[in-house]
């Protein structure tokens, strides 16, 4: 059997001929500085008269006279005056930082704020803006940040320009995360995606040379874009598959690869903690694609911030496009996405409306059952009786509970109290409240991350707990006593790595990978245990 990585990759070249008729395929890249577009946008503050402020705009001056020592924070507000030579072409503005830098204050364009489009959310670059703020002449762009003063209080310096505004037309329409293949069950999929444009987008089909079977469009004309296509038949599997963006003449496309219906077996991975560090979590994602999964489990902390916009494209898309556009992802939250409103947005769950944090589905022989740690799972909780009603009403021969966070672990985030108690609560719950109910259920264990560490414990009352966070980030260790943390320890690696499952009937086997496919661990239920 090819490898999805494989199919993903080979589609390529089927979708080119339909693309290369007027408008061309736009690459994905991961920084503004090396534009993918054939004509690159027009910068309007290129030929701009920038001034700056120490006094918060009180009064300006061409350069600084700093009031800090040297290399301490300086915060300035810049401001550029600049005309604008109308286009008729031009659909959006775009705001964004030429360097890493965030906007510490406003942002205002003739006297208008400018914000992104989600209030809980901290962004280098504001999309959409509306090119009816621009004047033909006599604009003003006024922006806060900060600088790093490079010389000592009262010598002067001059600024590099803060901004760069971008005049967006239809050709520079692109996809800014994804594809991303989310839930799906025997009927249909779900797809997520991000465009830098507002554009129509849709999940199409091509068989052979034919043309373009539209099979799921999206609600709305925006910038982000939730779609739920059909599930294709087995006798389709030479068609090709891929969503399609529109914007005026310009078409752009990216490859998936749709699920196919799961039988009485069901092959999943499972791996988190893949923040900060891209290019071990691209080493992570392209191991585990190799054993064709049906579906992904991410156990969470995605990215170091995810309140940080401009994280999420390359710490965690980019990385992981092919398995992404390819495997559907099951996620549950971490605490570094920070309860960002984006990842609702970005995800697409086994909930009505797909973006529910706590979410449950029996696919095959297994029910899956993923939640957010930190909500309240207390014994009297309403969430703790949605969970026994879940276990309750399930008839699967194996189930997995899905959270960020391990009721036991050996290393940094499994530290006790003296009274043996763990200090943080999300584990504390996870261990008194949760895993007693699990073990009363018969459930087989507990997939978590938090510890970037792979560890599996067995407690007295026959549940696994499996932690699996040597998805990219920066690796802990055991500490010195692990018993002293955690008295179910078996095994224990600090290394990259990832969880295979597989399952029919009549059991569940467990193996465990580092990235040069060494086994590190393995264990099989039964259902008959």
């Amino acid at each position: 059997m090819r490898s999805k990585t494989f199919l993903l990759l080979s589609a390529l070249p089927l979708l080119l001929p339909a693309c290369q008729s007027s408008t061309p395929v736009v690459p994905r890249t991961l920084t503004w500085a090396e534009p993918p577009w054939p004509n690159p946008p027009s910068d309007l503050l290129e030929k701009a008269r920038w001034e700056y402020s120490v006094d918060g705009g009180k009064t300006y001056a061409p350069a600084v006279a700093s009031t800090v020592k040297k290399d301490r924070t300086l915060r300035l507000t810049g401001r550029a005056r600049f005309d604008y030579d109308h286009a008729e072409d031009v659909r959006a503005l775009l705001l964004t930082c030429p360097v890493p830098r965030k906007f510490s204050g406003s942002a205002k364009l003739n006297a208008q704020s400018l914000k992104g489009p989600m209030k809980d959310m901290r962004y280098r670059s504001i999309p959409n803006i509306s090119p009816g703020l621009l004047r033909p002449a006599g604009n003003e762009m006024t922006v806060s940040f900060e600088v790093a003063s490079p010389v000592s209080a009262p010598n002067t310096f001059t600024p590099t320009p803060p901004v760069i505004l971008l005049a967006l037309e239809a050709e520079h329409l692109r996809f800014v995360s994804g594809p991303v293949l989310g839930s799906f069950d025997d009927k249909t999929f779900s797809v997520t995606c991000r465009t830098n444009l507002s554009a129509d987008v849709a999940v199409c089909r091509r068989a052979g040379g034919g043309e373009e079977v539209v099979l799921a469009r999206g609600g709305d004309v925006g910038l982000i874009h939730r779609l739920q296509a059909p599930i294709p038949a087995r006798s389709d599997d030479r068609a090709q598959y891929f969503v399609r963006a529109r914007l005026g003449r310009t078409t752009i496309r990216q490859p998936i690869v749709p699920p196919a219906p799961v039988g009485r077996t069901l092959r999943f991975v499972a791996l988190g903690d893949s923040r900060t560090q891209p290019w071990f979590w691209a080493a992570v994602a392209d191991a585990a694609a190799r054993h064709n999964p049906q579906l992904v489990i991410h156990t969470g902390d995605m990215v170091s911030s995810g309140k940080e916009e401009n994280a999420w494209e390359p710490e965690f898309f980019a990385p992981a496009a092919g398995l992404l556009a390819s495997t559907p992802l099951y996620p549950v939250i971490g605490n570094h996405e920070g309860k960002a409103q984006l990842y609702n947005e970005l995800f697409h769950t086994p909930t009505p409306d797909g973006r529910g944090r706590n979410w449950h589905q029996t696919i095959g022989p297994v029910l899956l059952i993923g939640i957010e740690g930190t909500q309240d799972w207390s014994a009297e909780s309403e969430n703790i009786q949605w969970l026994e009603s879940v276990l309750a009403g399930s008839k699967a021969k194996f189930t997995f509970l899905v959270t960020h966070y391990p009721p036991a672990s050996s290393s940094k985030h499994g530290r006790v109290e003296s009274d043996g108690q763990l200090r943080e609560k999300t584990m504390r719950h996870a261990r008194e409240v949760i895993v007693p109910l699990l073990e009363r259920a018969g459930a087989t264990a507990v997939i978590a991350g938090h510890d970037h560490c792979y560890e599996r414990s067995e407690t007295p009352g026959g549940l696994t707990l499996v932690t699996t966070g040597g998805g990219g980030a920066p690796l802990y260790p055991q500490i010195k006593d692990p018993a002293a943390q955690n008295p179910w320890t078996r095994v224990f690696h600090k290394g990259y790595h990832y969880c295979l499952f597989e399952a029919d009937s009549e059991r569940c086997v467990l193996t465990v990978f580092d990235l040069d496919g060494k086994v590190l661990d393995a264990r099989t239920w039964t259902t008959d245990r």
